[in-house]
């Protein structure tokens, strides 16, 4: 009997840099495990694309080309079933109705309320909206994140509503405890360098760090995903006089990123929106005291006081005082990241969730 394939179209499949890819790729082996015929469809595997995002002048264009890339592969595949990512929801608008009620949809979490511009947030919503609609089931992966999807998809709707289903993420530690940062306290963050992630926010709050304190911050993520965010990120830092103290790494390796984790001494993830938060158990797993903010799914993953400190999103007063506290009390670190440190080894691994997720595929072969 012939298997019947599914066509993935994303951003971006593999390798695996971020927590919410990696859960992409575990999805993807589930499907083939439930039998399924897996076709992978990346736009960052396009040459030219890379070279766009990349280009000192040109890497504005780099939407105009995705658009027309994803408006091809729509119409390519459009006899397949498909699984869609829904942060490319602005992109594949009009070419979405062309394959209406033949994909499922991928929501680690929805994104158009994180712009700032008024008419980005509209449209981006609109497309939102029409990409969800349009499927036969959505998967997510957090409470709040099916909530975001609800009061999206579902208002001012009059027909049958689109099945919502959660497999929370899932987490396999790495080895290695944090030996700390000596006689600095250094502070991690990892993540894209966006305004979304809270990076900007970051950046302000350790400005108005007390002159002479002895702290350092790595911040470690892809920098060419919004040029002007890594731009004001360094002239914040420039003109506060600690340029010598903050780090943009860029994206490194696992072993260079693993080597962050164990002199660091605080992790901080002070996003706007997260939809699950594997960075943060990554973080726990290697016995750091946390610090986020309290937006989307992280406080399903850190509770407040215990295994780290919430903020809210935004405030750069609170952030800095919390940062403060922490650098210059090692008791209260020491809580939190064994807090935490416990909390992570309780975590489902992949396994599990990869049983949960052939079971959703399953749909697709009948």
């Amino acid at each position: 009997m012939n298997k019947k394939r599914i066509v993935y179209i994303a951003a971006h499949i593999e390798p695996a840099h971020t927590g919410g890819e990696q859960y992409n790729l575990h999805l993807l082996a589930a499907a083939e495990q439930a039998g399924l015929i897996v076709v992978k469809v990346a736009l960052t595997d396009n040459a030219m694309f890379r070279w766009l995002q990349d280009a000192p002048i040109f890497w504005r264009l780099w939407r105009v080309f995705a658009f027309f890339w994803l408006h091809v592969k729509l119409f390519r595949y459009r006899q397949n079933a498909l699984l869609l990512d829904v942060w490319l929801a602005p992109l594949m608008w009009p070419g979405m109705i062309l394959v209406s009620g033949r994909y499922r949809v991928m929501v680690h979490h929805l994104c158009a309320d994180l712009h700032k511009r008024a008419w980005r947030r509209a449209w981006g919503r609109f497309c939102e909206a029409q990409l969800l609609r349009g499927a036969s089931q959505i998967l997510t992966v957090s409470r709040s994140s099916q909530g975001q999807i609800e009061s999206r998809t579902y208002e001012n709707r009059t027909h049958g509503e689109t099945p919502v289903h959660i497999i929370n993420t899932a987490f396999e530690p790495v080895a290695g405890i944090t030996r700390g940062g000596g006689e600095i306290t250094r502070i991690l963050f990892v993540g894209h360098i966006t305004q979304a992630k809270g990076v900007i926010d970051l950046a302000e709050a350790v400005a108005g760090f007390p002159k002479g304190s002895k702290w350092r911050l790595d911040m470690v993520g892809r920098k060419s995903v919004e040029p002007d965010t890594t731009a004001r990120i360094e002239a914040v830092c420039r003109q506060s006089g600690v340029l010598e103290q903050v780090k943009l790494h860029g994206r490194i390796d696992d072993e260079a990123l693993l080597e962050m984790y164990l002199s660091a001494d605080i992790f901080v993830l002070p996003s706007y929106w997260e939809g699950y938060g594997i960075v943060l158990l990554e973080a726990m797993s290697h016995r750091l005291a946390v610090v986020a903010s309290n937006a989307g799914a992280i406080p399903e993953v850190v509770n407040d006081g215990e295994t780290g400190i919430l903020t809210a999103p935004g405030d750069v007063v609170a952030l800095r005082n919390v940062l403060l506290s922490l650098l210059e009390n090692a008791a209260l670190r020491d809580k939190l990241a064994g807090n935490g440190l416990a909390f992570s080894r309780k975590h489902p691994d992949w396994n599990d969730l990869e049983a949960q997720c052939i079971r959703w595929w399953q749909g697709v072969k009948k």
